[in-house]
């Protein structure tokens, strides 16, 4: 676990950021009623980093049950919603999901056990002690911060692929990418004023559930969550919040103070900010998961139940805003000499028009006494006409060609570079598919096109199921098909 400072140092945005495409991280709350985003960046005066925003989008019953999304049209017009409060471009999010369909557990081992050997003893346990099949979940752990010098302590967290993948494909729809993904406890006491030698019982009640985490000080060692279709009424969850707190105290010998989360308090320097004024742990979480994302990517080994790390989901996510900012220069670029090739085309061929008008009104007219130095002029006129013609026609249409393309082209492929040398050289594109299935449907449509040969599509990244990037070269059958008319 990296250590909290919460007087973070940040730089401001230069305009180096356009193409380098490092953009703020904001951290976004989803729990079963309502979303909040919080941003914090550093003020251009001072230096300090301070809450930029905090807005909240409320949720209608059924979009989100049980911590999982059940209405991802209606998730992803609220995060819509939510974003134009902001007021602000956000890009990339820490997203905060509720714990009700994940697993955490704490795993000790002996303080020799370190590196690579500390490595595969956790993969082992959980390949023994796991209640899930790993295959179905996507799980990380972290190192926690402990006074016995004797053991080593490492927090396990884990969340179904399906719920993490709904929320992932809920954020892509209204334009958004996940950085990192953990627990509602796993952000709170990021954000919280906790006493380092206390522990608490904090309980979370959404519509469909109530959270029960156990922290001492800013470490989360237990959770447990409380369905309201089988634990409903406050005596029912007083009961089952007393019987955690008993389990706790008979396993580490400490007893745990019950607290509500809205009733904790926003550690400095962020409770000044003028929406904590009232109930202020309503925004805990997205704090929370917001003071995650203002911290470098080098320094975040918190817990993330993404495929892959903090840091590789980052550069991954710019890649793909940066590749989809090129191709926009490039088509733009593309349209715009085409343009000029068109109206230069235009042009070119109204002069040879309205030049042979002209040639045939003079013809008909009578011959008049300087007819032979007319006669002259009208041979030079009929050369540079002679020489244009051909000319024109050594340009390739291109157009043929692109149009066999995008009609071979099937949904879900985004062509982000093209490279024509010449009609008889070899092309070379390159793109992401949103499917293995549609980039090999997308080869087949090439192969079986008569214009194209020789397609070749090297296999890269084959445990890449989702967004794969590819790389494709080509040639032209038959290349004079371009200058035939």
């Amino acid at each position: 676990m990296p250590k909290l400072d919460l007087h973070l140092n940040l730089r401001p945005i230069h305009w180096q950021r356009i193409f380098t495409r490092e953009e703020p991280i904001a951290g976004l709350e989803a729990s079963d009623d309502a979303l909040r985003l919080a941003l914090i960046e550093p003020n251009k005066r001072t230096g300090q980093s301070e809450l930029r925003f905090l807005v909240e989008e409320t949720l209608p019953e059924g979009v989100v049950v049980a911590g999982t999304i059940a209405d991802r049209t209606r998730f992803a017009a609220a995060l819509r919603n939510l974003l134009k409060e902001a007021g602000q471009a956000i890009h990339y999010v820490i997203l905060s999901i509720p714990a009700d369909p994940s697993y955490l557990r704490t795993f000790s081992f002996p303080q020799s056990v370190q590196g690579p050997k500390l490595e595969e003893s956790m993969r082992l346990a959980i390949g023994f002690q796991l209640p899930v099949k790993p295959d179905d979940v996507y799980l990380d752990w972290e190192k926690l911060l402990t006074s016995d010098d004797e053991r080593t302590e490492l927090l396990l967290a884990t969340a179904p692929k399906t719920v993490v993948d709904g929320y992932l494909g809920a954020l892509a729809a209204a334009g958004l990418h996940a950085v990192a993904v953990e627990l509602h406890p796993l952000s709170f006491v990021r954000a919280a004023e906790l006493s380092p030698d206390q522990t608490l019982i904090v309980t979370e009640r959404n519509r469909t559930s109530t959270t029960l985490a156990v922290t001492a000080g800013t470490t989360v060692r237990f959770i447990r969550v409380l369905p309201r279709a089988v634990i409903s009424t406050d005596a029912a969850i007083d009961a089952e919040t007393k019987k955690l707190g008993d389990f706790y105290e008979a396993e580490h010998g400490t007893a745990g103070t019950v607290v509500n989360l809205y009733a904790l308090d926003v550690r400095q320097p962020f409770a000044t900010h003028p929406a904590l004024s009232s109930e202020a742990g309503r925004w805990l979480t997205s704090i929370g998961a917001a003071v995650r994302g203002a911290t470098p990517r080098s320094a975040d080994d918190w817990i993330s139940v993404l495929p892959v790390g903090t840091s590789q989901a980052y550069e991954y996510q710019k890649a793909i805003l940066f590749t989809e900012f090129i191709s926009s220069i490039v088509i733009g670029l593309s349209v715009f000499f085409a343009a000029v090739f068109v109206g230069s085309l235009f042009l070119l061929t109204n002069v040879q028009q309205r030049t042979e008008e002209q040639l045939r009104r003079l013809s008909a007219l009578p011959v008049p006494q300087d007819a032979a130095a007319l006669q002259a002029r009208k041979a030079i006129f009929d050369q540079a006409i002679t020489t244009a013609a051909p000319l024109v026609k050594t340009f390739p249409r291109w157009s043929v060609f692109l149009q066999t393309l995008k009609a071979a082209t099937p949904a879900g492929i985004t062509i982000t570079s093209l490279s024509l040398p010449s009609p008889a050289a070899t092309f070379t594109m390159s793109g992401i598919a949103d499917t293995r299935q549609t980039l090999n449907t997308f080869r087949k449509a090439l192969d079986s096109t008569p214009l194209f040969a020789a397609v070749e599509l090297p296999l890269t990244n084959l445990d890449q199921r989702s967004n794969v990037p590819f790389s494709i070269s080509f040639r032209l059958a038959d290349p004079t098909i371009l200058f035939s008319t």
